[in-house]
């Protein structure tokens, strides 16, 4: 390799530089004369040069690097604007000029050529941005500017900082990527009994008010004083706002509007008359502008709640029997109380407006729901008392289908109102009606024994009650003989009428009985014939003596 001796020269050519700042290129101007060991110049031959931007020191780490591939002059002279290379890393728009000292490193054929600290040409560069300004540096890499207002889109500033954007708006970003600390804006007095306001933008839970939302913080007290969540909610003097405005405190207003209409200042439709309150000039209306009853509620529910009894009653005046609804008089918290008038041609209507019955509670329940269902729990589900009968009448047949008589009986009946029940339980059990004169069709049961014989009486428990030990029959096996005797719920499990089983073991002890008269006919022959034998068994044994005695004669 031969040995190159450069003899290198910063040239600032400031016509130059200045018409470059006009354009704001970002580089600057390199010259250098290329002599070989010798001292000879190295004329017209091409040469690659590579450069190095080092920070701090001639050790400094490079912040930018470029390759430049020149050609000598006939005098040996190489020229190049550094800036203006091939990069090889680095942004040499971005170098921080103003901030940090800086070398340049000059490599030729694997060989330092020259490292040199740069100390005014490059700052021209810097100047077009600051080195005319009146910023100042502080410690670090803070600047700040001490004598007058600044502008941003204006050249007469009127504040301490005056923003103008004549096209579109004028925006200011405070802005923090930090999970724990949002970005805030501090205004300070340092006034006598000033304070520092903060306006924060809430950036984890940790905030007042959470996350996402905008606090104004009193740092003089260390008190949030005003603040909006993520939802939307406002509260003043509260970090936790469940309403679109929630205020800690009095609120003094000349001028209150409630759904668009004006509320009077210091008016009050409400009378005094010692600790009660009352309004009788018309209706009240709650989450409503347009009340149609004393007092109409809309959107919501009504809470009531005292100790120890929380009710509502009704009544034409304070004179009248009440209906009350809730705890009443030491009753349980959930019941309903009615005692309707009983001149009153209707009674309590519940899903209804008209009470045909005359009933003291009539439910009319819409088709295919249940008008009424009574669930009592471990307790009694309903209780009659003082008398009175308890009917269970379907629209369909106009009968009653369960009656509950103040005479102490019960029964059901499916077939309208001319018979008095199919069934009905009095002091001595279930009866069920079975006059011939309610039945047609009637046949008698056949080879009901043989059937019979199918069955089994067993033992078993219940799954749900596996204690309990109990005897009954198998549905399915009585279903193959006596389909008639089983029914299948709504669930799909099978049911057997035992009551009617006593007709089938009535016919089934009847034909084992014609079994029992036939054996004792056969039996009863058969005791004749036995004697007729015994006779004639007798009568032979009288003969064979005769005739033993005869030839006991003859012999002699």
């Amino acid at each position: 390799m031969k040995k190159i001796k450069a003899l290198f020269l910063l040239i600032a050519v400031f016509s130059a530089i200045n018409v470059a700042l006009a354009q704001a290129p970002n580089q600057f101007k390199y010259q250098a004369v290329l002599r070989d060991a010798s001292g000879n110049i190295i004329p017209n031959a091409p040469e690659t040069i590579i450069v190095n931007i080092l920070m701090g020191s001639s050790n400094g780490g490079s912040v930018y690097q470029e390759t430049q591939n020149v050609t000598t002059t006939a005098q040996g002279i190489i020229n190049f604007n550094i800036g203006a290379g091939t990069v090889n890393s680095g942004n040499f728009s971005t170098i921080a000029w103003g901030s940090n000292p800086y070398w340049v490193k000059i490599t030729l054929n694997g060989l330092v050529i020259s490292n040199a600290q740069l100390l005014s040409v490059p700052y021209c560069l810097y100047s077009a941005a600051s080195a005319s300004s009146q910023w100042l540096n502080s410690a670090g890499s803070a600047i700040y500017y001490p004598t007058g207002n600044v502008g941003i889109g204006t050249n007469s500033p009127i504040n301490l900082l005056h923003l103008v954007n004549p096209a579109d708006r004028t925006n200011i970003t405070v802005e923090s990527s930090s999970p724990n600390f949002g970005p805030e804006l501090h205004l300070k007095s340092t006034a006598t009994g000033g304070h520092e306001w903060r306006i924060v933008s809430g950036a984890s839970a940790s905030n007042s008010y959470g996350v996402g939302s905008f606090e104004l913080y009193d740092a003089g007290v260390g008190l949030p004083r005003f603040g909006i969540l993520a939802n939307g909610n406002v509260g003043i003097g509260t970090v936790t706002p469940f309403y679109k405005l929630e205020v800690n405190g009095t609120i003094n207003a000349t001028s209150v509007l409630v759904n668009g209409v004006a509320v009077v200042p210091g008016g009050n439709q409400w009378t005094t008359s010692g600790s009660n309150i009352f309004y009788n000039s018309g209706n009240v209306g709650i989450g409503t502008t347009a009340p149609v009853y004393p007092l109409h509620v809309a959107g919501g529910g009504i809470k009531i709640e005292a100790n120890p009894d929380a009710y509502v009653t009704f009544g034409l005046n304070s004179g009248d029997a009440k209906q009350a609804i809730g705890q009443f008089n030491g009753w349980d918290p959930t019941m309903l109380y009615l005692n309707p008038r009983a001149h009153y041609a209707d009674g309590v209507m519940i899903g209804s407006t008209s009470n045909n019955t005359r009933s003291a509670l009539y439910v009319y329940g819409p088709t295919g729901s249940a008008a009424l269902t009574v669930d009592g729990g471990n307790g009694t589900a309903i209780y009659v008392k003082n008398g009175g009968d308890v009917r269970f009448v379907p629209q369909i047949s106009g009968g009653e289908t369960f009656l509950f008589n103040d005479d102490g009986r019960q029964g059901m009946t499916n077939i309208g109102p001319t018979y008095a029940g199919t069934a009905y339980m009095n002091g001595s059990g279930w009866t069920f009606a079975s006059d011939i004169r309610l039945k047609e069709n009637i046949v008698t049961l056949d080879n009901a024994l043989a059937k019979v014989l199918q069955l089994r009486g067993v033992y078993y428990n219940y799954k749900i009650n596996p204690g309990r030990k109990d005897i009954g029959v198998i549905a399915q096996e009585v279903q193959k003989q006596f389909p008639e005797l089983v029914n299948t719920d709504s669930k799909g499990y099978l049911g057997v009428s035992y009551e009617k089983l006593t007709a089938v073991l009535i016919e089934a002890v009847k034909d084992l009985n014609a079994k029992v008269v036939k054996l004792e006919q056969a039996n009863a022959a058969l005791t004749v014939e036995n004697n007729d034998l015994k006779t004639l068994r007798a009568e032979v044994d009288g003969l064979k003596n005769s005739i033993q005695s005869l030839q006991g004669y003859t012999q002699k």
